[in-house]
C-alpha cells in the first residue's frame, strides 16, 4: 500500500468520477474520493476507496481532505445543468470551485493536476473542431458552456503559477452509471415512447470506460498545459433515436424539425415546467445543443493518449444494461419533473 499511488478525485459520487475511481483501482492506485456532504454514494458502493465528505465551495474543507504531496488530483466537481435556472450558482462550483481546488492543489504540493473541461468550453461551430479551435462559448447563452470555459482559464492561471496541469474536452459521454446526464433521460423518453420529435443536430460521443482510461493516461503523459478532446463516434440525434429504440424498445423520434420550431417548443415547456416549479429535459439551452452540429477531431488524444473509439452501439448498450440492472430504466419517463 505504501508504494502506491495516490489519487485525489473530485465528485467522486458522480456518473464520470465513480468510472475513474474504479479504472484508478483497477490500475492500482489508492484513491480518496471526495464527494458533497449529504451526496448520494450509490455509484460507489462496494469499492475500495477512501471517502471523505468535501465542499469545494469551502478553503478549509480541500486543506483538509487533500494529503501532501499526492500524486494526481482529477477535478470533476461541476453542476452540470444545461440551463439559465441556477445559473449563478453552476458559476460559483465550475469557476471559483475550480479555483479553489487548483489553489489547495499548489499548496498541498500536488504533483499533477488534471481538469475535466467540456467540449462545451469551445462553443458551436459549424466544423468539426479541434484542440486549436478558438472558443466562442462566450457568445452563446450557455451557461454551462461559458462556465466550463472560464474555469480553463483558472487552470491557465494556475499553470501560469507553476502547477502541472493538463485539461481534458469529453464530447458526450455514455455509459454505466448515469442516471442524471441527458441521455439517461433521452434514453427513458424513447423507452416510454414520449418523444416524437427531435431537433436536426449532431454530436460526437464517447464512453465513460473510455474516458475514465484516458484521464489516467492523461496524467502519466499528458502534456502540461495541453487540451485533449474525447469523441469518435459521431451521429445525428434522429440516428441516435434509432440505435437506442433497437436496444430498449419504445419510440424514437420520427419527425425532424426545424431548428427554429424546436428551440421554440423547447421555451413552451421550460415556462410550464418553470410555472409548475420543477425541471425538464427540454430547455431552450438544451433545444439549442440539440439543433446544432457538435463535432470534434479526437486524433490527438487517440496519439498521445491511446484513446479507443467506442461504437453507439456498445455505449449505449452497456449505459442500458445498467440502468435496467439497477431498476433505473422506466415506463414513464416525464417532460416535467419536480
Amino acid at each position: 500500500m505504501a508504494n502506491k499511488k495516490i489519487a485525489v478525485v473530485t465528485g467522486a459520487e458522480g456518473f464520470i468520477g465513480s468510472s475513474l475511481v474504479r479504472e484508478l483501482i483497477k490500475a492500482d492506485w489508492k484513491v480518496i474520493a471526495l464527494h458533497r456532504p449529504g451526496a448520494n454514494l450509490m455509484r460507489l458502493a462496494g469499492v475500495d476507496v477512501t471517502l471523505r465528505a468535501c465542499n469545494i465551495m469551502v478553503p478549509s474543507h480541500l486543506a483538509l481532505a487533500i494529503p501532501e504531496n499526492v500524486h494526481a488530483i482529477f477535478h470533476l466537481a461541476a453542476d452540470l445543468r444545461i440551463t439559465h435556472r441556477r445559473s449563478s450558482k453552476q458559476m460559483e462550483v465550475n469557476v471559483d470551485g475550480t479555483r479553489n481546488v487548483l489553489n489547495a492543489a499548489t499548496e498541498r504540493r500536488c504533483r499533477r493536476f488534471l481538469f475535466t473541461s467540456s467540449m462545451g468550453a469551445f462553443g458551436m461551430h459549424p466544423h468539426r473542431i479541434d484542440e486549436t479551435t478558438a472558443s466562442n462559448a462566450m457568445a452563446l447563452p450557455i451557461h454551462y458552456f461559458q462556465s466550463k470555459y472560464l474555469g480553463e482559464i483558472e487552470v491557465e492561471k494556475a499553470i501560469d503559477r507553476g502547477l502541472d496541469a493538463v485539461i481534458m474536452n469529453p464530447s458526450n459521454v455514455v455509459g454505466p452509471r448515469d442516471t442524471i446526464n441527458i441521455w439517461a433521460t433521452y434514453i427513458g423518453l424513447i423507452h416510454s415512447s414520449n418523444i416524437p420529435a427531435i431537433g436536426p443536430g449532431a454530436s460526437s460521443f464517447c464512453h465513460v470506460r473510455e474516458v475514465a482510461r484516458s484521464m489516467i493516461a492523461c496524467i502519466e503523459r499528458g502534456k502540461t498545459g495541453e487540451r485533449y478532446l474525447l469523441g469518435g463516434d459521431d451521429t445525428t440525434f434522429l440516428e441516435l433515436g434509432k440505435i437506442i429504440q433497437r436496444i430498449v424498445g419504445g419510440h424514437a423520434p420520427r419527425i425532424v424539425v426545424p431548428a427554429w420550431m424546436f428551440r421554440f417548443a423547447a421555451n413552451v415547456v421550460s415556462r410550464y415546467a418553470w410555472l409548475r416549479g420543477g425541471h425538464t429535459f427540454l430547455t431552450p439551452e438544451m433545444a439549442l445543443v440539440i439543433s446544432s452540429k457538435m463535432l470534434v477531431d479526437c486524433s490527438k488524444a487517440v496519439r498521445d493518449l491511446d484513446y479507443k473509439v467506442t461504437s453507439l452501439e456498445e455505449m449505449f448498450r452497456d449505459e442500458v444494461e445498467w440502468l435496467k440492472e439497477n431498476n433505473l430504466l422506466t415506463k414513464t419517463t416525464p417532460w416535467v419533473w419536480s
